[in-house]
């Protein structure tokens, strides 16, 4: 059974807002960049423990052609997406 995915509310707005930074820097980037998020979602669907854990249970998959990575963990049936940062940015930002 492929897993279901459920993109936090803070995920959402971390996609939601580089979508609109790539957006303003060239018209249809912000929309490859959703592309490759989603992509990133179908490879994690597809095989959830193939990426690392990087903290406790938290693995990080990297999002093809931009320099993010999606973080998620496993529960149960259900994939949950923590965040979607920039590499340079820390997930220590995230709330509790």
């Amino acid at each position: 059974m492929i897993p279901l995915v459920r993109v936090k509310p803070v995920a959402k707005d971390e996609i939601l807002e580089s979508h609109d930074w790539y957006e303003r820097r060239s018209e249809g980037l912000g929309e490859r960049f959703m592309a490759s998020v989603e992509e990133t979602f179908l490879r994690i669907r597809k095989n959830p423990g193939i990426y690392l854990v990087v903290h406790d249970e938290m693995r990080r998959a990297p999002v093809a052609h931009f320099s993010y990575g999606v973080f998620y963990s496993v529960e149960q049936d259900t994939i949950v997406v923590h965040g979607v940062l920039h590499d340079r940015r820390s997930p220590k930002r995230w709330p509790s």
